[in-house]
Parts: C-alpha cells; sequence; structure tokens
C-alpha cells in the first residue's frame, strides 16, 4: 500500500486474512507484552505467514556512513569512488553483479519499481557513460528492458538527455522503442529535437498513369 520514493520503505496489507489467523491473534496468550496485562505488547505474525517473513531480505542503506562501515563489494566500491580511489577489475565485477540481480527476467517481467539498478542506469546515461553501459548490458542484457515507477527505463532518459549513441546502443541491443510509460509517451517523443519528420508515401506508378490516360 505503499513504497517510499527509493524503495527503501514497503508497506504491504495482507488480504483475506483467514479466520484461523484473526483468531489467534485475538487470543491474548499469543501477545507479548512488557508485564503482564500490560498495554505495551509487541506484534506478531500468525504462524500462516510465518514462512513469508522468515524469507524476506531486511534493506540496508548501503551508503549510510553511520553503519560503522560495510563488507560488501558494493560498499567497498562506493567508498573507493567517493574518495576518488580507482576501482579494481574484480570490484567492478562485483559492481556488476550486483546490479545483475535487479534486472528483469525478459520484458515482460520488467516491473515497474524504483531500484538500485534504476538509479543506476539514470546516472551512467546522464554522464554518457558508454562504457559503463556496455559493461553492463554485457553483464545483464536484460537490463535494456529496465522501467522505473513511472514507466520509463533507459531509453527515455537516453531521449531526455539527448545521448543519440546511447540511444543506438539501446536499441540495438533490445530495447523497445513503441514502448510507452505510464502516462502513454514512447521514448521517442521526449527528443528535444522533436520528433522525426513523417516520410511522405510515395504514389505508385499505375495511379499516375491512370491519371494520364484521362
Amino acid at each position: 500500500v505503499y513504497s517510499s520514493k527509493y524503495q527503501k520503505v514497503r508497506i504491504f496489507k495482507v488480504l483475506k486474512v483467514s479466520k484461523k489467523s484473526r483468531n489467534w491473534l485475538a487470543d491474548p496468550a499469543n501477545r507479548i507484552c512488557d508485564a503482564p496485562g500490560s498495554w505495551y505488547c509487541v506484534g506478531q505474525y500468525p504462524p500462516a505467514i510465518q514462512p513469508l517473513i522468515d524469507s524476506r531480505v531486511s534493506f540496508k542503506q548501503l551508503e549510510d556512513f553511520n553503519r560503522g562501515g560495510g563488507d560488501s563489494k558494493y560498499y567497498e566500491q562506493y567508498m573507493k569512488r567517493m574518495s576518488g580511489e580507482s576501482v579494481s577489475n574484480e570490484d567492478r565485477a562485483a559492481m556488476l553483479e550486483f546490479y545483475k540481480a535487479y534486472a528483469p527476467r525478459s520484458k515482460d517481467q520488467a516491473a515497474w519499481e524504483n531500484t538500485e539498478l534504476t538509479t543506476h542506469l539514470w546516472n551512467t546515461i546522464k554522464a554518457n557513460d558508454m562504457d559503463g553501459m556496455r559493461a553492463l548490458i554485457k553483464t545483464a542484457p536484460t537490463v535494456v528492458h529496465t522501467r522505473s515507477q513511472d514507466g520509463r527505463g533507459p531509453l527515455w532518459w537516453a531521449y531526455e538527455f539527448g545521448r543519440p549513441e546511447m540511444r543506438k546502443l539501446l536499441i540495438s541491443s533490445g530495447a523497445d522503442a513503441d514502448a510507452k510509460d505510464g502516462r502513454g509517451i514512447a521514448a521517442p517523443e521526449l527528443d528535444p529535437a522533436g520528433p522525426a519528420p513523417k516520410k511522405k508515401k510515395k504514389k505508385s506508378k499505375r495511379k499516375s498513369e491512370k491519371k494520364d490516360e484521362m
């Protein structure tokens, strides 16, 4: 029912809760309170939904400097880039694998959501980092189908920022130029130079010959 701007906070509403689970939640014996009869009780999930809760992966703000350091390759590379240090090939490969995890399985299965990948793609296109985009596409070809929460993706941003070479790379890699965003706008419509002029249809020779006969 709610997702924060960068998808760090997500609140879900469970629909069609079973009567069994409702009764379990209403039973005082299943409440964890700080003292018997206290009004302060920690919430619990009913057993039916526990397997889903156990499979969750908690979000971490990877760029949080108050976290006491970071042990992931992503965090290490981020800190190196922030301090101006060069990034090793090993760290760069780890970073690409990190983004690959967010890539859609196919064009039809691309979810419209803001993720670490959409942010990275937007920054890569803004910086016109062709090498970075080529490396990302080589690692995860389906990144060209990535969509943000508003339905836009790398090809839309390539048009918005006026990146002709980036557009060619994305389209040649499978990006759909006819796809529409949440407002029904296709990527080419965002071209700062305006839409490409429509080609005039050539009159067929047969029609011109008939006119001459008349």
